[in-house]
Parts: C-alpha cells; sequence; structure tokens
C-alpha cells in the first residue's frame, strides 16, 4: 500500500507503524511528480522490497526513467573515489533538473557501487529504461572520463564518449564534465524517445507516445511537420489534460509558425500560444522548458523585458537546459544587447552540441556578430547552420546581410538565392512580419540591407 506525501505527513505521528520513503515519481495521469511512501504491514523497514515497490510504480509510468551508476575508479588509487562518485552524483542531480523524465535517486543507483553490474537486472530493479554508467581514470596530471547510456531494455548503446582532460582545478573539471556529459546525454535521451515511439503500433501509443511524435514532427521544422505535430500534441493532451509539457510543445509550436510565417492570424495565434504557454506554467511552475516556452512567446509579443525575466527564471531553474540560453540570447538581441546575446548563443551550443534546435543556436551566433561587425564570425557560424537538414531559410537570409555589409555582393546574392529556393514567398514585407518584436531601428536596417541585397518587396 503507497501513500502520498501529504497522507503520510497526516498519519506519520498517529499511527504506530513503519513508512518506506520511496521518493518522487511520475505517475500515469498526474503530471507533478508525487512523492511516495510504501507502508510496511510488518513495522519493518526492508529497502529492497521499497526498491521493487518504486520499480513497480516507474514501470506503470509512461515517462522514460534513468538510473546514473557510480563511475568505476580505475586509477587504483582509493583518494580518487571521491572524485569519482562526485562525478557521478553530479549528473545526478543535474538530470533531477529537467522534468520530462525520471532520475532515480543516488541511494537507490548507489547501492550496485563496487559490485558487477548486468544492466538489464539494474533495469528490473530500480524500473528504469536506461542506464548511465561510466569510469574514471587518473595518471598523473591527466584525467580520463568515459560514460556510456544504454538502453536497458535491449543492452544497446544510445551514446558513448570519452573525455581526456588536465587535472588542474578538480572542483572545476567535475563541473565542466557534468555539464558536458549531462549536455550530450539529454538530447540523446529525447532521440532515443522519438525513435522507440515510433516503432510501436499507430494503435497503442497513448499520450506520452504522441507527445513524443509530436517532437519528431516538430524539430524538422517544416510546415507539413507542423501540422502533424499540432495534431499530435492536441491528442496528447486530450489523453492527459494534466501533460504540462504537451501544451508548453503546443505553445511553441504556434509561436514558431509565426517566426517562419506560417500563420494567415497571427494575432490569433500569438494569442493561443500564450494561452497555452501560461497553462503548462500553471502545471507545473518547475519547469523549465514551459517558462523558456512563455519567455520565448513574450519575445514574439515584444514584450522583451518580460521575455527576459522569464528565460532567467529558465535558467535558473535547470541551468543545463541549452535551449534557455538560445531563448535569453535572442531576446537579448533583439533589444540590441549583441554582445550579451553572443555570450547566450555560446553558452546554448557548448551545453547542448547535438540538439535538434542546433541550427538556430548557431544562426543566432552568426546574427550577434553581423551585428558587432564580426563578419568572418558571422559567416562561419552562419554556414555552419544552413549546412544542418533540419535548417530553415534563416540561416541562408542573414548570410545575404552578412556578405552585403562586407560589400561582397555576388555571395550576398547566392545567399538570398539560397533562401528565396527554402522559401519562394519571402518578401520584405513577410520578413517584417515574422520580426515585428525587433527593435524598430535594428528592424528597419536589417529590412532595407535584404532590399539593396535584392529582397523583393
Amino acid at each position: 500500500i503507497c501513500i502520498s506525501r501529504r497522507a503520510h505527513e497526516d498519519v506519520q505521528d498517529r499511527l504506530d507503524t513503519v513508512f518506506d520513503d520511496l521518493g518522487e515519481h511520475s505517475l500515469k495521469n498526474i503530471d507533478r511528480p508525487v512523492h511516495v511512501w510504501r507502508w510496511r504491514a510488518d513495522g519493518t523497514s526492508a529497502p529492497t522490497a521499497a526498491i521493487s515497490a518504486a520499480a513497480a510504480l516507474r514501470r506503470s509510468s509512461d515517462r522514460p526513467s534513468i538510473a546514473v551508476l557510480p563511475f568505476d575508479n580505475l586509477s587504483g588509487d582509493p583518494d580518487q573515489e571521491y572524485f569519482a562518485d562526485g562525478i557521478a552524483e553530479d549528473i545526478i542531480t543535474a538530470l533531477s533538473k529537467f522534468r520530462w523524465f525520471f532520475v532515480i535517486a543516488r541511494n537507490s543507483s548507489f547501492t550496485y557501487k563496487d559490485k558487477p553490474v548486468d544492466v538489464k537486472q539494474v533495469a528490473r530493479e530500480l524500473g528504469v529504461r536506461y542506464v548511465l554508467k561510466g569510469s574514471v581514470r587518473r595518471a598523473g596530471s591527466r584525467v580520463r572520463i568515459s560514460a556510456q547510456l544504454l538502453d536497458a531494455q535491449s543492452s544497446n548503446h544510445v551514446w558513448a564518449e570519452r573525455y581526456d582532460r588536465e587535472l588542474a582545478d578538480i572542483f572545476d573539471l567535475q563541473d565542466e564534465m557534468t555539464e558536458t556529459i549531462v549536455g550530450a546525454i539529454e538530447p540523446e535521451l529525447g532521440a532515443a524517445e522519438r525513435e522507440r515511439t515510433k516503432r510501436k503500433p499507430p494503435d497503442n501509443i497513448d499520450a506520452w507516445d504522441r507527445y513524443q511524435r509530436g517532437l519528431w514532427h516538430l524539430w524538422r521544422y517544416t510546415r507539413d511537420d507542423y501540422g502533424e505535430a499540432e495534431k499530435l500534441f492536441q491528442n496528447a493532451i486530450d489523453l492527459d489534460p494534466g501533460f504540462g509539457r504537451a501544451y508548453a510543445s503546443a505553445a511553441f509550436l504556434l509561436n514558431s509558425r509565426i517566426v517562419f510565417g506560417w500563420t494567415d492570424t497571427p494575432d490569433q495565434t500569438l494569442g493561443q500560444a500564450l494561452q497555452a504557454g501560461k497553462q503548462a506554467v500553471s502545471l507545473d511552475d518547475k519547469d523549465a522548458f514551459s517558462h523558456f516556452v512563455l519567455g520565448r512567446i513574450h519575445t514574439t509579443r515584444g514584450d522583451l523585458e518580460g521575455a527576459i525575466d522569464e528565460l532567467n527564471t529558465s535558467i535558473e531553474l535547470n541551468h543545463n537546459l541549452a535551449i534557455a540560453y538560445f531563448g535569453l540570447g535572442l531576446a537579448l538581441n533583439w533589444s540590441g544587447r549583441a554582445q550579451e546575446a553572443l555570450t547566450q548563443a555560446h553558452k546554448a551550443i557548448r551545453r547542448s552540441p547535438h540538439d535538434p534546435a542546433l541550427w538556430s543556436f548557431e544562426n543566432l551566433a552568426g546574427v550577434a556578430c553581423t551585428r558587432l561587425g564580426e563578419y568572418a564570425d558571422a559567416v562561419e557560424w552562419l554556414r555552419k547552420a544552413a549546412r544542418h537538414p533540419n535548417s530553415s531559410f534563416y540561416p541562408n537570409l542573414n548570410l545575404a546581410v552578412a556578405f552585403y555589409r562586407q560589400e561582397d555582393l555576388d555571395r550576398s546574392r547566392a545567399a538570398l538565392d539560397a533562401a528565396l529556393e527554402m522559401r519562394p514567398d519571402l518578401s520584405v514585407a513577410a520578413v517584417a512580419r515574422m520580426l515585428y518584436p525587433m527593435r524598430s531601428d535594428l528592424k528597419d536596417l536589417y529590412l532595407e540591407t535584404l532590399r539593396d541585397a535584392g529582397l523583393p518587396e
């Protein structure tokens, strides 16, 4: 028998019995994590039984879960044990900020320390879908850290990487490795979930599966894919009205329709986006992604101060959420603060170098460099952004501006032609509608450059 934290608080001093603390769990049809206590009828605590009960609860949830096992110390130096443990503990803490998946608490995952590990057995006992394991090896002043993310059901590698670093300040290195590994893991987990749900039969997909399929279409950045994503997000909301992330993603999609010029009623679409964004935050005000989405919507509304406040809240809730730094950088850039925008773009890229939205991070860096007159860097960033298979017309459009500012008219025209090939309906008026929150002097200069470069009115 399991009860919630509120029920436990009511009865703990009134009953002569023992409860096992199973921690927080994501439960079906409940968007917020629920803190669960398990009643022990015999009055004794049984940790193994408690873990098994917790695993059963996690398996009843649609959401994915991950266990971070203790990192092996391969240095042969017992004094390095704390460093290996510290890496794993910090990764657990950082991953727990991403509220779309469940992270096993340290006390449970560290019961496997110094034991032979069978990934499938760990997954069964802890009720997880993914397992992260790793090792630390120190030799003199250098340290090698290896990590691998496994799909526990198949034991297949989802992601693996090795890092070699100089050991100057051990705490700085620990922070760097935590940020780097977490930044790599989160988008890989998302990609694995999207692939997993694509393989499920259409008549056997629930709200979580529909949400993941919606994300797969969302990150492709095409008008047709956005139509499919919108249907899937609405399906997920219909099946689970408390699913905050589905509202947030639907709001992000609606906002993006305006940004890409894929709506004939931008004011109405913006109102719907704002409503869905506020609903997402009200369902879970600790979800950094929902605050990011609301910040992006405020940016599109032209409320740049409100956007910056909301995006700073997102970063405070999860300082590893790369897309929040992108959102903050975009709002700063549109406010005329290009140097600060470039700093935020670099933070986004560093935190998630394989993000499905990476092209937009690089595009922001290129635009900020153009505004700062750093044209060589601008061209490098924008060319990178344009090469991504899911990139939009924006990088080529911005390349046209960067080349025109350098008086390289041939390359400017070639970049503009590439943008028009992707979006034949582009015009000065259409771009103006997409960028209406931008500070008027910056927008006028941008549009004038595009007009001079040859973009039709």
